[in-house]
């Protein structure tokens, strides 16, 4: 079947590049772009880009329950054997993701105390401001706490370690990561493939699967089921929790906020919703 895709030609060409190292490795559980026409993968009209792919379900596979959460953490681990050693082939750019999510994590601190200035010295408050400035400094303990972590000589070695690896990532792990085929996941989201961390993969599937099961508990079974496919190095276990715990999408909510402030109710509703969600998948407990 042919699909519009939302990538460039060089993010098509370079998640095929990964999706072909990976299958020869003996990775399947993956959409495979088929050749089109004059050897190419893709065509493109006034809509945007196309490929070819295989018909599959539309069922995302979700990550709200335990056994789909281990076949997950399992096929990840896989992935991960699989993709380690991909050298982008001449002519392809492969994305590259090292350190880069510290460094927006980082940016969202700078922005969440600039906010916190602006709203301690102004009089009059709108609805949104008045609603989060009681957590703003709970907020800001966490997302520093979660910070220092990314400064770390162990953090700083981990990055290192994956770079001579030349690990590659799928640099998403949600609900929206893979499709049921034949009872499966098949992982249909591949033009964010890049080298990176394979422990922040790991960390994106901690974090989306308790928020989505509402169970802290997952984390340690992801963790010994991916570790029985793949070695997790030791001192990286503080890694993984900063990722999890770091409260993104709650201080994204507050950026966006900061560059649109049009909407207070709806913004007061996005606010409490991600807090709690974030609240459960704090593992660091600051």
């Amino acid at each position: 079947m042919e699909i519009l895709v939302d990538a460039k030609e060089w993010e098509i060409l370079s998640a095929n590049a990964i999706i072909n190292y990976a299958v020869s490795n003996g990775f399947k559980s993956l959409i495979r772009i088929n050749i089109v026409e004059n050897g190419k993968i893709y065509t493109k009209n006034t809509n945007g880009l196309f490929i070819n792919i295989n018909e599959y379900g539309s069922e995302n596979f979700r990550l709200d329950n335990k056994k789909n959460i281990m076949i997950m953490a399992a096929m990840l681990a896989h992935f991960h054997n699989c993709a380690e050693g991909f050298v982008q082939p001449q002519g392809i750019k492969a994305k590259v993701y090292w350190g880069k999510r510290a460094e927006k994590y980082r940016a969202l601190i700078s922005k969440l105390e600039r906010f916190k200035n602006e709203v301690s010295n102004k009089e009059n408050l709108s609805q949104f401001e008045e609603y989060v400035m009681p957590y703003l400094d709970e907020l800001i303990i966490r997302a520093k706490a979660c910070q220092k972590i990314f400064k770390s000589k162990e953090y700083l070695k981990a990055l290192e370690d994956s770079m001579k690896k030349k690990e590659v990532c799928i640099n998403s792990a949600s609900s929206c990561t893979a499709v049921v085929k034949n009872g499966r996941p098949l992982i249909v989201k591949v033009f964010d493939m890049g080298y990176n961390l394979c422990i922040e993969d790991v960390a994106l599937l901690i974090k989306h699967s308790i928020e989505d099961s509402m169970d802290k508990r997952v984390y340690k079974d992801i963790i010994k089921k991916y570790s029985s496919i793949r070695k997790i190095d030791n001192g990286t276990d503080k890694i993984i929790k900063s990722y999890v715990s770091f409260p993104y999408y709650t201080l994204k909510t507050i950026k966006k906020y900061m560059e649109n402030s049009k909407d207070d109710e709806e913004y007061i509703d996005k606010f409490k919703r991600v807090y709690q969600i974030e609240k459960i998948s704090n593992l660091m407990e600051v």
